[in-house]
């Protein structure tokens, strides 16, 4: 069997360079999802809280000032019709609007909270401001130790917490591939299958939740916005974003993997049946998210296209 470098260099000493250049991708791309892997470490050792640190807002000042959740505001509308959660505490109606540079409203709406107005109509409080779950505002605040004013040129510095998870996270990959790629053929019997079972566990309890439904809702029915944003070159390079980082093609380690083959291995039954699991795994992992998605919808009062944006840490924060 032949790796990507030789391949391509017994098939024309040219096409050598295509080999290089794999190589490079995957050095790349391995950097990236060693990564992720940091944080869902990150991720395991914080879940060990006897409270998941994101269930709730926070009072310290690693907690945003949008950060909102619906049974914290419940409470504080119980203890006052006036108020509402903001700012890391119970708050007047009247001073978020105040903030905002908006009146506090004469009307109230259907679920007898208090709006703003800004001068020509009153506007929802959920409107006023864009809230953050806590999920979202964990991941964000906590976790990255990203500010408002983050950037490329004022990206902070490092959190000592996720260099030590790096690390292990680097530790964990040589352990697979210290003894060669034939090791790691026994790993991937349970890094295959876990995943699998993890995602049947959260389904299960994701479609549990109120809300749910809106979000598969919007995952799988089509609606007239969604089918003109199929001519817009944005949504084709999102989906062969997805390909390339799910299925990997073209990145080399398909090649470097099925060059340990056998000779007589049947290598288009296997590249069917990978490219076709890859997919399905994608798309019912779309299930598990939403379902997850539209309970946060439900809880800030928001559409599901307003709750989050996609990204990397869309897992994360769902």
């Amino acid at each position: 069997g032949k790796g990507p470098i030789k391949l391509f260099g017994r098939i024309a000493p040219a096409f050598k360079g295509l080999g290089y250049g794999m190589l490079m991708i995957s050095f790349l791309v391995v950097i990236y999802y060693n990564m992720i892997i940091a944080w869902t470490i990150y991720y395991t050792f914080a879940g060990f809280a006897s409270e998941l640190p994101w269930t709730y807002c926070g009072t310290g000042n690693l907690t945003s000032r949008d950060c909102f959740q619906r049974d914290q505001e419940q409470v504080c509308f119980n203890a006052s019709r006036d108020d509402t959660f903001w700012d890391k505490k119970c708050t007047s109606v009247s001073d978020v609007c105040d903030h905002f540079g908006m009146t506090e409203a004469a009307e109230r709406d259907d679920t007898d909270r208090l709006q703003c107005n800004n001068g020509s109509m009153d506007i929802l409080l959920n409107r006023v401001y864009p809230r953050v779950s806590p999920s979202e505002d964990y991941f964000k605040r906590t976790m990255l130790g990203l500010e408002p004013d983050s950037s490329w040129s004022n990206m902070g510095g490092l959190k000592w917490e996720l260099v030590l998870c790096l690390a292990a996270a680097w530790t964990i990959v040589c352990l697979c591939l210290i003894k060669g790629v034939q090791s790691s053929g026994k790993v991937v019997y349970f890094t295959a299958l876990f995943p699998y079972l993890v995602l049947v566990i959260l389904l299960i309890r994701g479609l549990t939740l109120d809300g749910a439904y809106d979000g598969i809702v919007f995952y799988v029915v089509p609606t007239a916005e969604k089918m003109a944003n199929l001519g817009k070159i944005g949504v084709w390079s999102a989906a062969a974003t997805q390909i390339f980082y799910s299925l990997g093609p073209s990145f080399g380690g398909l090649i470097t993997l099925s060059s340990y083959n056998k000779f007589t291995n049947n290598c288009h039954r296997d590249a069917i049946l990978i490219a076709f699991a890859n997919c399905g795994t994608s798309i019912f992992a779309g299930f598990v998210i939403f379902s997850i998605i539209g309970f946060m919808a439900k809880q800030a009062d928001l559409p599901v296209d307003e709750v989050i944006k996609g990204g990397p840490g869309l897992a994360f924060i769902a």
